[in-house]
């Protein structure tokens, strides 16, 4: 597709390997110019450390506060500059000037809204050849392809408002046909179920934890005054929708601990009993686990039951520095630590 001078989407499912694929295309390409990879912060890093591990051979460069102008100017052939898409966006005249060989846009939905102002700025870089990475299967999301392939192949799906009438407002399968026979030759996708086929399948297994009587009596009196306060709030539609939000958000919490609602509470949660009782088997098992949740403030209290037991984690959520997920990253890698708490 570089060579006969169009972009392409590699649209694999997540866990694939789409950044090993990339880091091999830009050493194929290192000799034709510099490369740019625009990535969320929080997977800079990721992109820094796989290259030193894949492709040493590239000159991997990031943007300090010193000295950017010089930094952009300055790069040439096996230089790859990655940049976060905030930055491009607040540097948007610096990357504008330059030219690039190849520019790589990784979580490329993030540009799926043509009337941002990161989109703006995307669409202002210079580069030879183009490149989308996105697990997203985007045959099922219609109007945000457009502006994705504005980017790779601008002018093929011509202008927004041709793009809607062709495609997107006949709504028939007609028109679905003819927008996937238009795009799919720009479109590099597999599914793990055609590549791991050799591999035995993902095993979920859901626990369900029954709350104690005075968790739930605590939870319907929540349930309750959410109620009232909803039949007494603002009428206005925006302003019901946000408070409704936040009354199923205090719920949600309540169900995961009563601490999150009331720090001074003394209810036991039968969910961080049920929780510890599984890490102990686990650690017995010598098993090591990565431990998820939406709420920052409900790992900071398994942080302090796990401190209490002695048991040893690594933790990352959005306010970590860059240079410490790196670090939390690695050392756990390498064995330093029974469980990961991300949020």
């Amino acid at each position: 597709l570089a060579e006969m001078g169009a972009g392409a989407c590699l649209a694999d499912d997540m866990g694939l390997g789409k950044t090993l694929q990339t880091l091999a295309m830009l050493l194929k390409r290192m000799d034709k110019g510099p490369a740019l990879v625009v990535c969320p912060v929080s997977i800079v890093g990721n992109w820094i450390a796989e290259a030193q591990r894949f492709a040493p051979m590239l000159n991997m460069q990031i943007l300090n506060s010193n000295d950017r102008d010089k930094t952009i100017k300055d790069l040439t052939e096996g230089d790859v500059l990655v940049t976060s898409y905030g930055l491009l966006q607040s540097e948007e005249e610096l990357f504008a000037k330059k030219e690039f060989a190849t520019i790589v846009l990784d979580e490329a939905h993030i540009i799926k809204n043509y009337a941002t102002k990161t989109s703006k700025a995307i669409m202002n870089l210079k580069g030879d050849f183009r490149l989308a990475l996105t697990g997203t299967p985007l045959q099922n999301h219609m109007g945000e392809i457009w502006n994705l392939f504005n980017f790779i192949n601008p002018g093929l799906l011509g202008s927004l408002k041709h793009f809607a009438d062709t495609y997107i407002k006949p709504g028939d399968a007609a028109s679905k046909k003819l927008l996937r026979k238009l795009i799919s030759p720009f479109i590099l996708r597999r599914t793990k179920s055609a590549v791991l086929d050799e591999l035995p399948p993902k095993t979920e297994i859901i626990k369900k934890i029954k709350l104690s009587d005075t968790e739930m009596a605590f939870y319907e009196a929540l349930r309750r005054q959410a109620i009232h306060n909803m039949e007494v709030g603002d009428d206005r539609s925006g302003a019901k929708h946000l408070k409704a939000l936040a009354e199923i958000t205090k719920l949600r919490q309540a169900s995961c601990n009563p601490l999150l609602v009331d720090a001074n509470i003394g209810i036991e949660s039968s969910k961080l009993n049920a929780f510890l009782e599984i890490v102990e088997e686990l650690r017995e098992n010598k098993h090591r686990a990565l431990v998820f949740s939406q709420f920052v403030s409900h790992l900071a209290i398994v942080r302090r039951a796990l401190d209490e037991l002695g048991i040893k984690y690594q933790y990352l959520d959005g306010s970590s520095p860059m240079n410490e997920r790196e670090q939390s990253v690695k050392k756990f890698q390498k064995g330093d630590g029974d469980l990961f708490l991300i949020s």
